[in-house]
């Protein structure tokens, strides 16, 4: 997996682990393989992505990449890279080649083409 692009948006507060490297801030984008913290660029190395976000996110959107969330989320989009949700989805969570897991209540649909859905709702 390669990083290719990347947004996390409605995280204020919280914080965000891309590659072991804990940031905060309220966006967080990855672009060309750059890592970018509220519009300053923070260093990125790493061609493989593992995003974790501690507490409630609005958005993640992914080409590539396992995302775990510990709290809520409103909507999760990869292309490549399991999903595990701790809490309640709002929204949507879709990948297409990806398991999605989701331990809270679904208020959106949950889509995957190559990968397994599993639940337990809260």
């Amino acid at each position: 997996m390669s990083i290719l692009n990347t947004i996390i948006k409605g995280i204020a507060g919280n914080t965000v682990t891309i590659n072991g490297k804990t940031n905060t801030g309220s966006t967080v984008t990855i672009k060309n393989n750059k890592l970018i913290v509220d519009g300053n660029e923070v260093e990125c190395d790493e061609k493989n992505v593992t995003i974790s976000i501690t507490g409630n996110v609005d958005t993640v959107g992914t080409t590539s990449g396992e995302v775990t969330i510990t709290g809520n989320a409103k909507e999760v989009n990869t292309t490549s890279g399991d999903v595990r949700i701790g809490r309640d989805v709002t929204g949507d969570v879709k990948t297409v080649s990806g398991d999605v897991d989701v331990r809270g209540d679904i208020e959106g649909n949950v889509t995957t083409i190559s990968g397994d859905v599993s639940t337990s709702e809260g």
